[in-house]
C-alpha cells in the first residue's frame, strides 16, 4: 500500500515485502527450469557415457568436462540369517556393511 503524507509518498513495509517475494518467486521459477534442464542433460550424457564404457568416462566440452561412472551395485538382504548360512561367516562379513552406533555417556567425563 502506498500512502501520501504531506506530498511525500510513503511505501508500506508490506508492499516492500511483497515486491521482494515476487522478485524471489521469479528467481525460484527460473532456477526450477534450469534444474530440470540440468537433470535432462545429466541423464542424456550418462546414457551416452554408459554406451562408451563400463569404466569412468570423461566427456569434454568447450568450457569444461564432466565425468560419469556407473553407480555401484548394492543390494539389501531381507533375511540376514539365511544369507549367513548360504555365504558362510567370512564371506558374509566381507560383503556386509554395518553401522554401529555407540551412545556417548556424558556423565563419564
Amino acid at each position: 500500500m502506498v500512502a501520501m503524507f504531506k506530498n511525500k509518498t510513503v511505501i508500506d513495509p508490506i508492499q516492500t515485502l511483497t515486491d521482494e517475494f515476487v522478485a524471489l518467486h521469479k528467481e525460484v521459477k527460473a532456477f526450477e527450469t534450469k534444474a530440470k534442464r540440468y537433470e535432462q542433460l545429466k541423464k542424456q550424457l550418462a546414457e551416452y557415457a554408459s554406451e562408451l564404457s563400463d569404466d569412468e568416462v570423461k566427456l569434454s566440452g568447450q568450457f569444461g568436462y564432466a565425468v560419469f561412472s556407473k553407480p555401484a551395485m548394492t543390494r539389501s538382504i531381507p533375511d540376514n540369517q539365511k544369507a549367513l548360512q548360504i555365504l558362510g561367516v567370512d564371506l558374509f562379513v566381507a560383503c556386509s556393511k554395518r553401522s554401529i552406533a555407540v551412545p556417548l555417556n556424558d556423565e563419564a567425563s
